[in-house]
């Protein structure tokens, strides 16, 4: 997946990204809200990327760079995921914190969403947040995701929302 937006490019992860996922994987909100993932160097750094998103490319998913368009600089993770209890793709996005209320969130993940279902063909998407990230739980509204319920919530996700979107 490679995406333009008016402000934004989307596109795969590279071993030049290892320094920007460092910096977003350490953010307080990211441990806050998604969770500890214990990437502190660029070993741990390369790893992750290679146990993750390297991993979920050929399948046509996976957490993406969001890059400014006019500078080239990471700000954020957006993309698709697969998870092993949902039977539809799951929405995911992370920013860097200082780029927080300037819309790339919604940017990126529009975009995704557009490509879900035009270029994919999905009809439906699902996305999780923590039940107190108040800002994550703006962002799906506005993008039209609807809370719903999911019966098989693993135990350590018993702390989330579950939202899904039906795409026309």
């Amino acid at each position: 997946m490679k995406i333009e937006t008016q402000r934004l490019l989307i596109e795969p992860l590279s071993n030049e990204d290892l320094t920007f996922i460092i910096e977003l994987l350490n953010q307080e909100s990211f441990k806050k809200y998604i969770g500890e993932r214990y990437v502190t160097d660029e070993k741990s750094a390369m790893n992750f990327l290679e146990e993750g998103p390297f991993l979920t490319y050929p399948r046509d998913i996976g957490m993406h760079c969001v890059k400014i368009k006019q500078t080239g600089e990471p700000v954020g993770l957006c993309g698709l995921m697969k998870r092993h209890y949902l039977m539809i793709p799951d929405l995911g996005y992370a920013f860097l914190e200082q780029v927080h209320g300037q819309g790339y969130a919604y940017e990126a993940a529009k975009e995704v969403i557009n490509w879900a279902a035009f270029d994919k063909g999905y009809k439906r998407l699902a996305a999780m947040t923590s039940f107190n990230n108040d800002a994550s739980m703006r962002l799906l509204k506005k993008l039209d995701f609807e809370e719903s319920t999911l019966t098989n919530m693993p135990s350590e996700l018993s702390e989330s929302t579950y939202f899904e979107l039906k795409l026309e």
